[in-house]
């Protein structure tokens, strides 16, 4: 290539770097493209929450240590607080940080006392044990990960033993199934019957069913608040929650992270199932490619 030539590609190829990297003028291309699901007030603020978020999980990660270790399962201590984590995942710092800033509650409608709850995407138990402090009366815990099950039987024990949480070793679908599970060797959060993310392998495969038929087999009266967060199961899992929410009108919290178009799709999905839904959006969250709101609440 002509000298002159490839260097000016190389400088149009920085400069694309930094217009990028620069967050108001890729805000404004994102929208552009059609790639932000927020409104331009919120968009504006997610380079705020995301500062915050990864503030705390720095602070967090500073006081981790490891204290003990059985099998496949290890034990941190972090802030004081310990956990049992699957080997090899380093994700405990950034699900605390979460935790911590009240994700789940950040549109306001999350758990409230009394509340009987289902977990969906338990995953090693930090939202459950959230939810029991927030006043929950009781929390079924759902997950179908083999080794997050592991260290989710034990860090529910006490709540477990005390009769305050139940466990159900399945993934939330749209039938009674067994899917492959897709592992993260770093992330165990990101175990996934739906989605394959990079750098992920197949696993075993785990059963499935639908919140339909855990309501009925536990003999579950009432139903006041479901946490969704399935990585990409969503949809399967609010068509096999049908019975439920025209039942119960729980109130929902759905992570949005896992498919472009959740924010349109989801919200369809629900008023198709079930009627007289609202919505709330969480905070705006940059994905890079994409923006959108970090859960919504439908109440």
């Amino acid at each position: 290539m002509n000298p002159t030539l490839w260097l000016a590609a190389a400088a149009l190829g920085v400069c694309a770097v930094l217009t990028w990297r620069t967050y108001p003028i890729r805000l404004f291309l994102l929208m552009a493209l059609g790639r932000s699901w927020c409104p331009l007030r919120e968009a504006w603020t997610a380079p705020r929450h995301r500062a915050i978020r990864l503030r705390l999980k720095a602070e967090l990660a500073k006081t981790a240590r490891v204290l003990r270790e059985d099998g496949d399962a290890v034990l941190w201590e972090i802030a004081g607080e310990r956990y049992w984590l699957p080997r090899g995942s380093r994700i405990l710092p950034g699900m605390l940080a979460e935790q911590k800033l009240g994700s789940y509650e950040s549109a306001g409608h999350g758990v409230r006392r009394g509340d009987v709850v289902l977990d969906c995407g338990a995953s090693i138990g930090l939202y459950t044990l959230h939810a029991l402090a927030l006043g929950a009366s009781h929390v079924v815990a759902i997950e179908p990960s083999p080794r997050n099950l592991e260290c989710l039987r034990r860090n529910l024990a006490g709540v477990v033993r005390e009769g305050r949480a139940t466990i159900v070793a399945k993934g939330v679908w749209d039938k009674d199934d067994a899917l492959t599970l897709r592992m993260q060797p770093e992330n165990s959060a990101a175990d996934s019957v739906a989605l394959a993310y990079r750098g992920s392998r197949d696993g075993p495969k785990v059963p499935v069913t639908t919140i339909d038929a855990i309501v009925r087999e536990l003999g579950l009266t009432r139903v006041d608040y479901i946490k969704m967060d399935t990585e990409g199961a969503e949809r399967a899992a609010l068509r096999g929650a049908a019975q439920t929410l025209r039942r119960f009108h729980p109130r929902l919290t759905i992570a949005m992270e896992h498919r472009f178009d959740d924010p349109r799709e989801i919200p369809k999905l629900v008023a198709s199932i079930a009627d007289g839904y609202r919505v709330e959006r969480g905070p705006c969250v940059d994905a890079g490619n994409a923006l959108r709101p970090a859960i919504m609440d439908f109440y």
